[in-house]
């Protein structure tokens, strides 16, 4: 098997190429592997897709960088059996592993070498890859916010994203949007936020589906519907913890449900906000699939034991 270490160079605070190259050369020469850096915004994808159309041999693709680098490899390599997903976490919010367990767990890159892998399910919105999640309004708000931010010395994953909230509060809050679930209607109306998901957090742990499994064929989704600025500091603290689908205090603001298509439309003339695992854009329509068994996910093999 082919071992094809990718590094973002752009990942968290600071540069960790020099570094893993070492440690890769230095520990990893029983392997049959090599080392790609990447050179701009989707250019993982781009180099995956290349090297797969090239290399018809078994492959396992390291994503060495934060969630942006992972759903870039994953998009270069959905679908296809032969290849495998590997995460070796070094950006600032590293949030769709948390599925499986801690960070942490993922640090070894000497044990990554050694797991299987996994199948798991992917989101496609529209034509694009989403591994994690994807969410709309207020919160999408906050990923713009949190661009700036994360930049920023010693403000990480959480401390960008609970400053990004602070700053969103200053705006509009709330979002008129229709949303179909399996062309079923699901919501109608004015929305704080919604995120529609295949793991379980974002924005540097943010539980918005804690009961989210991405294995089970389906997409979660949750939307808070308007609230008030008052209520809204008390709604993150309980959201964040992943405690909102319990809460009888929330539970006429909270709607949760399973598809395996969802449908997006601003119902005002003005483009609604979005974020796909954490890159922002806006939109006036959007369809959202599940991807059954789409990607061989590597697991460290301590956390099936």
């Amino acid at each position: 098997m082919k071992h094809v270490f990718i590094l973002n160079p752009k990942a968290g605070h600071k540069s960790h190429v020099d570094e893993m190259s070492q440690f890769i050369n230095e520990n990893f020469k029983h392997l049959d592997y090599e080392i790609y850096e990447t050179k701009a915004p989707l250019d993982a994808t781009r180099f995956v897709k290349e090297y797969l159309a090239k290399y018809d041999g078994e492959v396992r693709f390291y994503s060495l960088g934060g969630d942006g680098t992972l759903n870039e490899v994953a998009s270069g390599l959905i679908g296809v059996k032969r290849a495998s997903l590997a995460c070796f976490p070094l950006g600032s919010g590293n949030d769709f592993i948390k599925v499986f367990g801690k960070v942490d767990d993922f640090k070894d890159l000497k044990e990554l070498t050694e797991s299987d892998a996994k199948s798991i399910d992917c989101l496609m919105v529209d034509d694009r890859t989403c591994i994690n999640i994807v969410s709309f309004g207020f919160d999408a708000a906050v990923q713009f916010q949190m661009q700036k931010y994360r930049r920023l010395p010693l403000t990480g994953g959480p401390i960008a994203y609970d400053m990004a909230v602070m700053n969103a509060l200053l705006f509009k809050i709330s979002h008129e949007m229709e949303v179909e679930a399996d062309d079923k209607p699901f919501f109608k109306g004015k929305a704080l936020l919604m995120a529609v998901a295949n793991g379980i957090c974002y924005g540097g742990g943010y539980h918005c589906a804690p009961i989210a499994k991405v294995d089970d064929g389906l997409i979660d989704v949750c939307l808070v519907s308007k609230v008030s600025r008052f209520k809204i500091a008390g709604l993150v603290k309980v959201y964040k913890r992943g405690k909102h689908l319990e809460n009888p205090k929330l539970e006429k603001y909270v709607h949760y449900t399973r598809a395996k298509n969802v449908l997006i439309k601003a119902a005002s003339k003005k483009p609604l906000s979005y974020q796909i695992d954490g890159e922002p854009g806006k939109m006036n329509e959007m369809n959202i699939r599940i991807v059954e068994n789409a990607i061989n996910f590597v697991i460290p093999k301590h956390l099936l034991k």
